[in-house]
């Protein structure tokens, strides 16, 4: 096993081959296409990581983040949590993207919407408030595969659908706006017959 140089300094020739601590592992590894490695070489670049071991560190810690947002091959649940919460009328804050953005726009999400996911928001409405953080999140999938931080309309409805089926008639309509209650109500209905489904 070759023994990693604290001294090694990071740049894209020296990036591939360099041995994790463990011996299991390269930092080639962890991604094996060019063009993703280069894209966690600019996001070491950026976070001004130089230290080998640090940047070791560093991408670990992006593995396991986007491990812990891939969707598995069955596809991963989204629940809804009891609540209604209408979405903001706003963007908490504007996705800044460019080389300077400072966070993922997994934990972009994850910090500016946490308090409406799970409660009623989905990607149209992340669309319509910041078009753009979406653009980022496809972006981030198209290279890690499928995620499951904020749910497509499809995911929400179906999470909506298990929710109601189960509780009572009364919880349903007393946690839901009444916009709500009747578009499940059609889309519960239209699912039984497709030629009538709604979104």
């Amino acid at each position: 096993m070759a023994r990693v140089d604290n001294n090694l300094k990071l740049d894209q020739n020296n990036y591939f081959g360099v041995r994790m601590p463990d011996g299991n592992r390269s930092i080639h590894n962890i991604e094996k296409e060019d063009r993703i490695v280069a894209e966690l070489f600019d996001e070491c670049a950026l976070a001004d990581l130089n230290d080998i071991q640090v940047v070791i560190s560093y991408l670990k810690g992006k593995r396991a983040e986007r491990e812990q947002h891939k969707l598995s091959d069955g596809g991963q649940e989204y629940f809804f949590k009891g609540e209604f919460r209408k979405p903001p009328d706003e963007a908490p804050a504007m996705w800044p993207g460019g080389n300077n953005t400072p966070e993922s726009i997994i934990s972009f999400i994850e910090r500016n919407y946490s308090e409406w996911i799970g409660f009623g928001m989905t990607r149209a409405h992340l669309d319509k408030l910041d078009d753009s953080a979406l653009a980022a999140l496809r972006a981030w999938e198209r290279i890690n595969g499928k995620c499951s931080v904020i749910p497509t309309s499809k995911q929400h409805n179906d999470a909506m659908l298990r929710w109601k089926k189960s509780v009572d008639r009364e919880t349903f309509t007393r946690v839901l706006p009444k916009f709500e209650v009747r578009r499940l109500d059609k889309l519960e209905s239209s699912r039984a017959n497709p030629a009538l489904e709604v979104t």
